[in-house]
């Protein structure tokens, strides 16, 4: 997709392919395919594709291009006939009285920062403009660091912004006013939850043929067509549908571990042969995280999740063959409902008043090693409503900042309606729109592959995030996401995505339709192995913190000590040690964050940052 960088308040100059330019509030910066339209003092580019395409014509409409075509619609029926568009896109339009900042409804593939001045899609490109000052949002750091990453709207710079799923950007030049305009909202989506009154059986069968429907408009006019292939449902039901649609070649791509009981490599082969699709199979290896400074530039505000490095080792694998258009299976958890098991405790807890006694437990296994397992599964409930945790606690946190930084790193958020909510269901739709759709889906999980895949030049889609699709299964009873009593729930016998399930149980082979549901991620003791690269890590953190006045290097040291005790016990229980490397490799990447944007000290890869 384009990078771009402009201002609201002032007209800069866009170099266009083939030397043309004009005057305009966009500056172009990376030679990439865009369409660039103008008429009467009008602009538009524009970056990506529209699945919904068709639906787009009109009379008016004389030439066969996105860009010419968003501002016919804007000109003639206004702003809601492009904010109803469904893709993977980015746009800018500038008219006589506004510019707006568009992006696709879920934010798929790119992200938008913004103030009162300035406006871009790449933090790198503000950051070399000089526009704003660059200095730490230390709040959003240490957010950072307990969960991986930053929501929108804050950014890890102050006096930054950045926008939410389904939000986008207008100026209105009369007025030198600027305003975020959602397209989404808590309220609508509660209130059409449930609403659905089809049978399974019928719902089954519209199902079918949405997710049909999707890969239909995402494939359409490809000789080829890839799949990023794992062993669960979510990727073998884009197979299976695939093949049933798509009669022409077929590459699987996979990504592995060696020698790693958590590897899902033969699954995925099972579902390959069975479907006609050529199987590439990749590896992930510790070397691979030497790609984590150029993945730290690509993403922006500081990012880390468990399977970032998975999708890395992907994309770059299939970049280098020059791929068509490829479909993920991401999102689709997300878009069903994930955490009913703790969430149904939760709704117990709630119901039995057992919030003082979970506290009292939280308080105790934070500061005893041994009972991490019990802290583990307790917090999991406490925060159900909120994505899980891989990062520093609170307590943690305010022992690595300095006392005079305690103030504003508090974490936890305001008080909130659902502290209210008591029922299973209740609770359930909560989380699926706030944490999984607009967190977790969005901001995490399709973000992430899509920024990764862009990286290398990939039209990577994700076919269950689709807004048919969406608008469907917001109004499926809860029964039909996730399935059981909530006492079954709470035990583990109920059943997620159960819908989804009822559609492919006969379609996809029974190793994969019996199997336990893993997830995708990287066991990050991958990374750790040689204790050269540890030590060099660890000394490159240090180095990096010493100086800013923000952290305590002590308890950093001490911290790094505990890491490395880590990687000698081979007793630890598997997600002690997952959440011990996670931290660490949230401080790594921070470190290598803070050396890009703040220290202006970019370098390729990990070993470069050693040898200073």
């Amino acid at each position: 997709m384009i990078n771009f960088i402009g201002m609201f308040d002032t007209k800069l100059l866009l170099n266009l392919k083939g030397g043309n330019s004009i005057s305009t509030s966009i500056i172009k910066k990376d030679e990439v395919d865009h369409e660039y339209y103008s008429k009467d003092g009008n602009t538009v580019v524009f970056s990506g594709k529209i699945y919904n395409w068709q639906k787009t014509k009109n009379t008016a409409d004389s030439q066969d291009f996105y860009a010419s075509r968003l501002l016919s619609h804007l000109e003639i029926e206004g702003i809601k006939s492009i904010t109803s568009l469904d893709g993977q896109f980015i746009s800018i339009i500038d008219t006589s009285e506004r510019t707006l900042v568009l992006r696709d409804y879920f934010g798929y593939g790119t992200q938008v920062y913004y103030n009162d001045k300035v406006f871009s899609n790449s933090l790198r490109l503000i950051k070399e403009s000089g526009i704003i000052p660059f200095e730490p949002e230390i709040r959003s750091i240490a957010r950072f660091l307990k969960e991986g990453y930053i929501s929108a709207p804050d950014t890890a710079i102050k006096g930054l912004k950045k926008l939410k799923p389904g939000e986008y950007l207008e100026f209105r030049k009369s007025t030198q006013t600027l305003i975020v305009h959602s397209l989404m909202s808590y309220g609508d989506f509660s209130e059409s939850a449930g609403s659905l009154k089809n049978s399974l059986q019928d719902a089954v069968a519209h199902y079918e043929t949405l997710h049909r429907n999707s890969i239909l408009k995402r494939i359409n006019g490809n000789e080829e067509v890839g799949v990023l292939l794992s062993g669960g449902y979510d990727s073998g039901g884009n197979l299976s549908a695939l093949r049933d649609l798509f009669k022409g070649k077929i590459t699987a791509y996979s990504v592995g571990f060696e020698d790693n009981r958590w590897s899902e490599l033969p699954f995925a082969a099972i579902m390959a042969e069975k479907f006609g699709a050529k199987h590439e199979v990749h590896i992930l290896k510790e070397n691979d995280i030497q790609a984590l400074p150029e993945i730290v530039n690509q993403l922006g505000d500081p990012f880390f999740e468990n399977g970032l490095m998975l999708n890395y080792k992907i994309s770059k694998e299939i970049g280098l063959s020059n791929q068509g258009v490829i479909l993920g299976g991401d999102g689709n958890d997300q878009i069903f409902g994930t955490s009913g098991r703790e969430l149904a405790l939760l709704s117990l807890s709630r119901k039995f008043g057992l919030g003082l006694a979970q506290k009292s437990i939280e308080y105790l296994t934070d500061r005893k090693s041994n009972l991490f397992r019990l802290g583990f599964h307790n917090k999991n409930i406490q925060q159900a409503l909120n994505l899980k945790q891989f990062g520093f606690t609170d307590f943690e946190l305010c022992k690595i900042f300095n006392q005079e930084f305690h103030d504003s790193i508090q974490t936890k958020n305001e008080a909130d309606e659902s502290e209210k909510l008591r029922d299973f269901t209740s609770l359930y739709v909560w989380r699926n729109y706030n944490t999984d759709i607009i967190e977790s889906a969005s901001q995490v999980i399709v973000y992430k592959a899509s920024q990764l895949s862009n990286m290398h030049n990939l039209e990577v889609t994700f076919p269950y995030m689709d807004k048919e699709i969406f608008s469907f299964l917001q109004k499926l009873p809860r029964q039909f996401k996730m399935n059981g009593s909530v006492k079954d729930i709470a035990l583990g016998k109920g059943q997620g995505k159960y819908l989804f399930k009822q559609y492919l149980k006969n379609k996809l082979p029974e190793e994969i339709t019996t199997r336990k549901k893993q997830g995708g991620f990287a066991p990050l003791s991958i990374f750790m192995k040689d204790k050269t690269l540890r030590s060099r890590m660890y000394n490159f953190i240090e180095r990096t913190f010493i100086d800013t006045g923000l952290f305590n290097t002590d308890e950093i040291k001490h911290f790094i000590a505990s890491v490395e005790s880590t990687m000698g016990n081979s007793t630890y229980w598997f997600w002690y040690k997952q959440a011990k490397y996670a931290s660490f490799f949230n401080l790594l990447v921070l470190a290598l964050w803070w050396q890009q944007f703040i220290f202006n000290n970019v370098k390729p890869s990990l070993s470069d940052y050693f040898q200073e």
